[in-house]
C-alpha cells in the first residue's frame, strides 16, 4: 500500500484541473486510512514497536487508542525536542531517554520567539539536573573508537567523564585490527592525522554558508588515497562538513573522480553513524556556527564517528576555535604537498555496475535559475512520469526531487540532467 500510495502521489494531476485533482485526492485519502487502519491493526498486536518520534506525532491519536505501553523508550533523546517528548511520554507507563546531552541538540531555525528555542530547541536530556542519581545513569565505555581517537574525544569534550574503550574489547584482536589505520597511507600510520590548508572559506549565499575549494582538493585527494588502498574490501570512508554548500561542492568532485566506497555527509545526517575512516572538513572553523556551544556539539559528533582514522583538515582560522587548537597542541599536523595532492587527484577508478548510465544522454550541465525552479516545481512530477520506461532516471525519488527544486536545494548532476530531459523532450 505504501508503494501505491507513493506512485499515486507521482501521478498527482495539477490543483487547476478541479475534476482530476477531486478524484486523485479521494483515491489518495482513502489509501492513507488504508495505511493508517493496518498500522494500528500491527500496533495493538505487537509486544515492541519502533518508529520516528515524526511518525509518532503525526499518529498520536492512534497509538493513544491502542493503549498505554509498559516502557517508551526515545533514543538519541538529544534530538528530539521538550514538546515532542512530554506528548509522547504520556504514551507509556513508564519512559527511558537514551542520549548524549554533548551531542547535537533539535534544530530550530526561528529565533524570533523565546518559547520556539525552549520547547523545540532543547531536549528533554536537559531536564537531567531535576532527577537523581537513582533515576539517571551514564556510560563510560565506547565500543566504537580506536583508544587513541577515543582519549581525544574524552579531552574535547568529556574532561569529567572516564570515557574509555569498553574491558570487552580492549584486548579484542579482532576489534582492534578493524580499527587501524592503513600503514602505507601518504598521512602514515596515526589515528588522527591533521591537515593545515593555507586558506579561508568563502561565502555560499546560496546555501546560506560557506564553502573552501582548496579544502574540497585535499579532502578528495585523501579519500582517492585511502580508496585505492581499500579497493575490493567492505571499509568505508565517510567525509563529513557542516555546511550543505561544502557538501555539494566534495559530491559533485568526488563524482567526477568516480571515488569508491567514499559517502559525503552534513555532521547533522550522521549521529548514530560510524566508518573505519573519517575525514573532517571543518571549512570555517572560527564561524559562529563551528565555533559556539553548538559549534561544540558538532564537532563532537564529527570526530566520534571514526572507528580508526580521523583526518581533520585545518583552514587558517582554526586557531579561533578552542576544540581544533587544543587538538593542535596534542597532534602535529602536516601540509600535503601539491604533487600529493594532484596525485590524489589524477588516481582513475573503474566505474562500478551500479553507476547510473547517464555517459548515453546527450543533455548539457543546467543551472537551475530560481525562474525556473519557481515555474516547474509544481508539475515537475508529471513531466518526469512522462519519460520513457527505460530511461535510466526512472530510479530518481521524483517526490523527492520535486521537493528539492521548489526549495532550490543541491541537485546532482544525474538530477539535472533527468530535469533537463524531461523539460525538453
Amino acid at each position: 500500500m505504501i508503494l501505491e500510495l507513493q506512485r499515486l502521489k507521482a501521478a498527482a494531476p495539477k490543483s487547476s484541473d478541479v475534476e482530476a485533482y477531486h478524484k486523485w485526492k479521494g483515491l489518495r485519502d482513502s489509501l492513507r486510512a488504508a495505511i493508517q487502519n493496518e498500522s494500528s491493526k500491527q500496533l495493538a498486536n505487537a509486544r515492541i514497536a519502533g518508529m520516528t518520534t515524526t511518525y509518532a506525532v503525526l499518529h498520536y491519536q492512534a497509538l493513544q487508542e491502542v493503549g498505554k505501553a509498559s516502557l517508551v523508550v526515545m533514543d538519541e533523546a538529544s534530538q528530539i525536542g521538550n514538546a515532542y517528548a512530554m506528548m509522547l511520554a504520556r504514551l507509556g507507563k513508564r519512559c527511558l531517554f537514551a542520549g548524549d546531552p554533548r551531542q547535537l541538540s533539535p534544530i530550530v531555525q526561528s529565533d524570533k520567539c523565546e518559547y520556539v528555542g525552549s520547547w523545540l530547541g532543547k531536549s528533554p536530556l536537559g531536564w537531567l539536573g531535576l532527577r537523581t542519581d537513582k533515576q539517571t545513569v551514564t556510560l563510560e565505555e565506547q565500543f566504537r573508537m580506536a583508544a587513541p581517537i577515543s582519549l581525544a574525544v574524552k579531552k574535547g569534550f568529556y574532561p569529567d567523564i572516564d570515557l574509555r574503550v569498553a574491558d570487552t574489547k580492549r584486548h579484542d584482536v579482532k576489534w582492534t585490527a578493524a580499527r587501524q589505520p592503513l600503514a602505507k597511507h601518504i598521512l602514515g600510520d596515526g589515528h588522527i592525522c591533521l591537515i593545515y590548508v593555507d586558506s579561508e572559506a568563502q561565502n555560499a549565499p546560496e546555501y546560506q554558508g560557506y564553502v573552501c575549494p582548496e579544502s574540497v582538493d585535499v579532502a578528495i585527494a585523501v579519500a582517492a588515497h585511502l580508496a585505492k588502498e581499500l579497493q575490493n574490501t567492505e571499509e568505508r570512508i565517510l567525509i563529513l562538513t557542516p555546511y550543505r554548500a561544502q557538501r555539494s561542492a566534495l559530491e559533485s568532485r568526488m563524482r567526477q573522480k568516480g571515488i569508491p566506497q567514499t559517502e559525503v555527509r552534513t555532521v547533522h545526517s550522521v549521529q548514530g553513524s560510524e566508518a573505519r575512516f573519517v575525514i573532517l572538513d571543518p571549512v570555517r572553523p572560527s564561524a559562529e556556527f563551528v565555533n559556539d556551544e553548538g559549534g561544540r556539539r558538532l564537532l563532537n559528533v564529527a570526530m566520534s564517528r571514526a572507528q580508526g582514522q580521523l583526518i581533520i583538515i585545518l583552514q587558517r582560522d582554526f586557531t579561533t576555535n578552542d576544540v581544533l587548537r587544543q587538538l593542535r597542541a596534542q597532534f602535529s599536523d602536516r601540509r600535503l604537498s601539491p604533487e600529493a595532492i594532484n596525485a590524489g587527484l589524477g588516481l582513475k577508478f573503474e566505474k562500478t555496475p551500479s553507476t547510473p548510465p547517464v555517459t548515453a544522454i546527450v543533455a548539457p550541465p543546467i543551472a537551475l535559475p530560481r525562474t525556473l525552479a519557481d515555474e516547474f516545481s509544481a508539475d515537475l512530477n508529471e513531466k518526469l512520469s512522462l519519460l520513457p520506461r527505460d530511461s535510466p532516471f526512472r530510479n530518481v525519488d521524483f517526490m523527492s526531487l520535486s521537493m528539492r527544486v521548489k526549495y532550490r536545494l543541491a541537485l546532482s548532476q544525474t538530477e539535472k540532467e533527468a530535469i533537463y530531459k524531461a523539460l525538453t523532450q
